[in-house]
């Protein structure tokens, strides 16, 4: 079985395996499945992501934010940080994600069925046992998600354990509601160069145009100030490809009348055959 390292003698590790079939057989550890557009929409709610993979897969290409989890037969958890492989990433768990109930699983999908199944067991019955209450979801696929969102995976150059890095901050992005073609965003959304960059944005549709801008409508106005902090790529993407705006101006109260927008709204965004984002203040 992978990842439960330092395993003394085979009885060691038939005392590990005999807890966890006790534990798991009083408490539901099946895990839901989800795809790689239900985690990208989850980073963004501040869901932990636990890779549970090798430490030479996990640093050839791991999901940003994310924690190396392995477990080891010499000490009994006492808390899910316990888990976590190294002191620098333990210490920003305590710091950062000590509070949530929400996980997600990374596991390697190249193994055969009965070695993942083996692996997910193993680790979704110790967080369960420690915190019981928890959520947890696996991610059908780290290959999918690698290639849908490039830009959310990060590698590292030293495959040693001890000196795997603290998680990597996750950048802001708006949610998907249809994967690369409809996103719902915000007014931080609107603003940022990488978005559009990293989501191949088109077309936004601004229905706070009252408090909102079109930030990148003329790229010919657009301040220095905000080119200066933009990087090269996405600066060259937003002058290659010109964004379309439609802009309804409407306010966010209970008596607004929104059905008299939905026609020009609906065809703006049934016509667009690319990529387009709906951003709502």
């Amino acid at each position: 079985m992978s990842n439960i390292t330092n395993l003394a003698d085979e009885k060691a590790e038939t005392e590990i395996l005999e807890r966890i079939e006790s534990f798991s057989q009083s408490v539901d550890v099946s895990p839901c499945v989800c795809c790689c557009h239900d985690l990208f929409n989850a980073l963004q709610s501040n869901e932990v992501v636990l890779d549970i993979r090798s430490v030479s897969d996990f640093c050839c290409g791991h999901i940003l934010g994310s924690y190396h989890l392995t477990i080891s037969n010499t000490s009994r958890p006492k808390s899910i940080e316990d888990l976590i492989s190294n002191d620098k990433q333990r210490e920003h768990y305590v710091e950062v994600a000590h509070l949530t109930h929400k996980f997600w699983i990374i596991a390697d999908n190249t193994k055969s069925n009965k070695t993942i199944e083996e692996d997910i067991l193993v680790f979704v019955t110790c967080i369960k046992k420690l915190d019981n209450n928890c959520n947890v979801k696996m991610l059908d696929s780290f290959h999918s998600f690698q290639s849908s969102y490039p830009f959310l995976i990060e590698s590292l150059t030293k495959e040693v354990l001890e000196e795997l890095p603290a998680p990597s901050k996750i950048p802001h992005y708006p949610n998907a509601i249809l994967p690369n073609q409809l996103y719902l965003g915000d007014m931080d959304s609107c603003s940022q160069g990488y978005i559009f960059k990293d989501l191949c944005l088109t077309h936004v549709l601004n229905v706070a145009a009252a408090h909102v801008a079109n930030h990148f409508e003329d790229m010919s106005i657009l301040p220095d100030k905000v080119i200066t902090k933009m990087s090269k790529s996405a600066l060259q993407y937003l002058q290659t490809n010109k964004i379309t705006y439609y802009s309804v101006a409407i306010d966010d109260l209970e008596d607004i009348d929104i059905k008299k927008h939905f026609g020009k709204v609906l065809d703006f965004i049934g016509v667009l055959d690319c990529f387009c984002v709906n951003l709502f203040y």
